[in-house]
């Protein structure tokens, strides 16, 4: 996966690719994909002769589209509006133009908090409704096919995206935005995997992993309310990944077991009937599910990193080469190339499943120096 040719970068703005209108005014480019907050691009040009400082491509809102990668035809790593425009004027040096564009989520997020009732709508309804305020077209919102019941809905001084994220959270959802699409689903069961294996001292430049000694939760408790029944109830819901994966208190030739309770009680949400309080649960878990190891790294630049997909890692011992879930991403293009700074976490200590021991004889056929 080691990158030998140059990288290849596209700044499309309001339709223009303003590398074509800059010509010799050198471009630094940075771009954070993140699971929670909005995703940024960030990029600085030089501004010898004052010509870009009011230039109408570099206006607050107008779009922009950010192509990185390797090759004549780069991928798309980002798709949003321009926020930010903040002209520099050193003492020493070149004046330069920074400016940062976030993806449309931050729309939702800086509209300030609102007071509103929504009465007899499906979530998906919600979603769609809200979503259309920020000109959101009818095929960059996906919701389920799946018809969910209608409710009154209550947005109590929230943005809209907070409103939003809390309807997902209440029914086992989540909402995401991804290169202009808004999602509105259930969690996906199984998060992509990058191809090929990031190797420390290969194309993995730095890996520095934490290992947390809390015992991972094995079972939750949802409480709710049946309305027709006229009574609370409770559901216990085991964690359903415990069979897929070496938890520190089950790895080979250790006793502990980590601190803390393994039995977690959810009370910031009430379940409406018996399979709610199981969806809350399962989405519990799966949002919990790659949290005993956290980690930080660097590597080649790669476009295919994205936060919410998995990566794996070798060559950094047993216990913490494997599978990383990607929690932030920082592509970076300087003049000292392009890599990727990054945020992980996983759920186990490895004992070297089958699949990593393939994953190892590989690396040192090609190679790769791995510790055993």
């Amino acid at each position: 996966m080691t990158r030998t040719i140059n990288p290849t970068r596209r700044i499309i703005i309001e339709g223009q690719d303003i590398g074509k209108l800059l010509s010799d005014d050198a471009i630094s480019l940075s771009v954070e994909d993140h699971i929670e907050e909005a995703d940024a691009a960030s990029f600085e040009i030089t501004n010898r002769r004052n010509e870009w400082i009011d230039h109408p491509l570099f206006e607050q809102g107008n779009s922009v589209e950010v192509y990185l990668g390797y090759g004549k035809q780069p991928p798309k790593i980002f798709e949003g509006v321009i926020a930010v425009v903040e002209p520099h004027f050193p003492q020493d040096g070149v004046p330069a133009l920074s400016i940062t564009a976030y993806d449309r989520s931050y729309l939702l997020r800086k509209k300030g908090d609102k007071d509103n009732a929504f009465p007899d709508r499906t979530a998906n309804e919600l979603v769609r409704e809200i979503a259309r305020q920020y000109r959101f077209r009818e095929n960059e919102i996906i919701t389920p096919d799946t018809i969910l019941k209608k409710r009154y809905f209550q947005q109590n001084s929230k943005s809209d995206w907070a409103f939003l994220k809390e309807v997902a959270k209440d029914i086992g959802f989540e909402l995401y935005l991804e290169l202009g699409t808004l999602y509105f689903r259930k969690p996906q069961t199984k998060p992509e995997i990058i191809p090929g294996t990031f190797a420390y001292r290969k194309n993995l430049l730095s890996f520095e992993p934490s290992l947390s000694v809390e015992k991972p939760v094995s079972k939750v408790i949802v409480r709710g309310w049946d309305s027709i029944l006229k009574r609370p109830f409770q559901v216990e819901v085991d964690d359903p990944y415990a069979g897929e994966r070496d938890v520190l208190g089950e790895q080979a030739g250790s006793g502990f077991g980590g601190f803390g309770e393994s039995v977690r009680i959810l009370h910031d949400v009430v379940a409406d009937n018996q399979f709610h309080a199981w969806t809350i649960a399962e989405a519990y878990f799966q949002q919990k599910e790659f949290e005993l190891i956290t980690a930080t790294g660097s590597c080649v630049g790669e476009s295919e990193l994205k936060a919410k997909r998995l990566i794996r890692v070798g060559g950094v011992g047993r216990k913490f080469s494997g599978l990383y879930y990607l929690t932030r991403v920082t592509h970076r293009l300087d003049d000292g190339g392009y890599i990727c700074e990054f945020e992980a976490k996983r759920n186990a200590i490895s004992r070297i499943a089958v699949e990593d021991k393939k994953d190892i004889e590989r690396l040192e056929n090609e190679g790769y120096a791995v510790r055993r």
